[in-house]
Order: structure tokens, then C-alpha cells, then sequence
């Protein structure tokens, strides 16, 4: 996608790292990162991925109800989709690096989800139930009746700032704010119907173990298809 507008010359800047080695070492690997060529694509994405040993009761959820189990880990968007990742993976290598300069100051922060994280999206004729990540348990103590499943007030703001640092450097990478008009964090837990989402909701509420994480690295995510699962291509630590 050529990038000559007046309009997109400041991202065209953003976006030299890609197609430059640094030190000037202009080489194949590096004419394969061309703006001319560059797109976005669905299968890339950086995400918070939760640690392995807090997955269960995600995945007991998500191995029935989520359509997406076999392609995705658990995990919160922060850019989807991404640039493409190409064959050599040299596009994806220099997006790390860029990646690692935007976050060197960002600090480590927690996530919680508790028995009132639960949150859903309305598609028609089915809903997306999805986790809200929460600063702390705080929240779990307000014992309201509403499920509340439309309530997405109280963003995590360390997600939001790490979102916002991200978009700033990838600023074509937008799609998670303009498509709805404001980023929602959310891990994603499955599909559901209107008649089916609020009594499986309460239920699962009544026996759900609070979860607790530190992110300490995002993810540069990728697959060799659209049936293929996602693997992680390059992880960023987060200041301590």
C-alpha cells in the first residue's frame, strides 16, 4: 500500500525502522519490510498473554464456548491486526526492536479478574462473553443483583496507557479504538446466546477463584494461516 500522501508522511517516518536495517545495512532481508508493500494483517497481533499456570478456568470455559480456542491462547488485545509477518520474519524482528524502545519505561502493572469481571458484548443475535481486567479486588466486594454485563466504565488504565503508547508508535494499528470508538481491554471467553448468557453467567460467578498476574512482557504474535493456531514470535519485558 503506497504511503505518499501529505497526510501520511508522519507515519511513513514511524514506520522507516521496517525498512531499514539499523546502521544503514540496507540487505534483502530488509527490501522484504518495503513501505510499498507494507499491510496490515489479521493474522499478527500484540497481546497480553497471562501466565500458563492461571489458565484453567479461562480454558474450561473457553474450550466449550470460544470458536477461536484451537487458534488463540488467552489473551488481551492491545494491536490486532498487526503488520504482516513475513517469511523470514525479518518485518517482525524490527518491529520488536521498535517496540522494546516504546515500552522501555512502561512498568510492570497487575490484572485481576474477579467474580464481578464479567463483562459481554451484544452481536444481534449473540453475545461475546469476555473477562474485564481489573486493577484490583476492590471491585469483587460490591455484591450487585445486575450482572451488569454491559458496564465497561473503569478501564484498567495501565492497559489503556500501554495500548496508547503502542498506537502511537504503530499509528496505522488502530483498529481496536476506531472500530468501536474507544479501546476496551477484554479477554474474550466465548459465544453465547441472549436466552443462554446470563444463566451461565451467575452460575459460573458462584464458584469462580479470583485471578491475579502481573504483565511484565507483551507479545508479537503470528500465524501461518487463518486455521492455524497463533505462536508467539517475540516477547517484550516490561520495566521492573
Amino acid at each position: 500500500m503506497p504511503l505518499s500522501s501529505p497526510g501520511q508522511r508522519n507515519i511513513t517516518k514511524r514506520l522507516e525502522i521496517f525498512v531499514l536495517k539499523r546502521g544503514a545495512m540496507a540487505d534483502s532481508s530488509a527490501a522484504n519490510c518495503s513501505l510499498d508493500t507494507f499491510k496490515k494483517s489479521n493474522k499478527s497481533a500484540v497481546v497480553i498473554i497471562p501466565p500458563t499456570e492461571v489458565w484453567l478456568q479461562i480454558q474450561s470455559i473457553r474450550s466449550i464456548h470460544d470458536r477461536a480456542y484451537k487458534r488463540w491462547m488467552p489473551h488481551i488485545n492491545l494491536l490486532y491486526p498487526f503488520l504482516e509477518d513475513d517469511q523470514g520474519g525479518h518485518c517482525f524482528s524490527e518491529a520488536a526492536a521498535m517496540l522494546s524502545s516504546t515500552l522501555a519505561e512502561v512498568h510492570q502493572f497487575k490484572v485481576v479478574f474477579h467474580r464481578n469481571s464479567f463483562r459481554g458484548f451484544r452481536h444481534g443475535k449473540s453475545w461475546t462473553l469476555w473477562l474485564k481486567p481489573e486493577v484490583d479486588e476492590r471491585s469483587e466486594s460490591s455484591d450487585a443483583t445486575d450482572l451488569q454485563l454491559t458496564d465497561y466504565s473503569d478501564v484498567h488504565k495501565g492497559i489503556v496507557e500501554l495500548h496508547g503508547r503502542l498506537e502511537t508508535a504503530f499509528l496505522l494499528c488502530d483498529d481496536l479504538r476506531t472500530i468501536s470508538g474507544s479501546f476496551t481491554p477484554h479477554l474474550s471467553l466465548g459465544q453465547f446466546r441472549p436466552n443462554e448468557i446470563e444463566k451461565f453467567v451467575a452460575e459460573t460467578r458462584s464458584k469462580w477463584e479470583p485471578i491475579t498476574f502481573a504483565v511484565n512482557e507483551v507479545h508479537l504474535i503470528s500465524r501461518k494461516s487463518f486455521e492455524a493456531p497463533f505462536k508467539i514470535r517475540h516477547s517484550i519485558k516490561l520495566h521492573e
